[in-house]
């Protein structure tokens, strides 16, 4: 959040956070990193207002595209994105590579 600290917010109860969005941009399009929210808090409505604070926040910096990535077999997530208007692409291979040895690659 100290990195990108116009586009990313947390929600909180009781003091503790609860859900957070990591949103970034090169300049023209964004990149939502993460977003989460606290099984005990989802269904709240919490991660629509996460994002909806981020979308607005990059518009406000003329940021008028975004992405982000999603595993494949997280359904709910899928859905969840779908529900707030993200498309799918499927005109792109995402590629991947690891600086550290010992971090995997992955698939």
């Amino acid at each position: 959040m100290k990195r990108n600290p116009t586009t990313c917010f947390a929600a909180t109860s009781g003091g503790k956070i609860v859900g957070a969005i990591l949103t970034g941009h090169d300049g023209r399009r964004a990149i939502i990193h993460h977003l989460c929210v606290h099984p005990d808090f989802q269904r709240m409505g919490i991660a629509r207002t996460l994002v909806a604070k981020a979308e607005e926040a990059l518009k406000k910096e003329g940021i008028t595209k975004i992405f982000g990535l999603v595993f494949k077999d997280n359904d709910k997530a899928n859905s969840f994105w779908e529900k707030m208007g993200y498309s799918l692409r499927t005109n792109l291979n995402y590629r991947n590579k690891s600086l550290d040895t010992d971090v995997p690659t992955g698939e």
